[in-house]
């Protein structure tokens, strides 16, 4: 994990700003990862169990539907 935050960092340097850093995990993180990513703005995501969707807290607090789809959102 520490590598792929380290990794995250270092391609800022190299991408305007204003973007949006997702950690891809393969499941929800514990409250210390969770609170590492929030303090260096990069948003976990995880599966959803049986299903090709992902999500994250934030998803969750906003709504019940996955917030990322792995094959681009569907249609508003």
């Amino acid at each position: 994990m520490w590598y792929a935050i380290g990794t995250l960092a270092d391609l800022a340097r190299f991408v305007p700003a204003p973007t949006r850093n997702i950690l891809v995990l393969p499941a929800e993180p514990d409250s210390d990862l969770d609170g590492l990513c929030a303090i260096r703005s990069i948003m976990p995501v995880w599966p959803v169990d049986g299903t090709d969707t992902f999500t994250s807290h934030g998803a969750q607090s906003r709504s019940s539907e996955p917030l990322f789809y792995p094959n681009g959102e569907p249609p508003l």
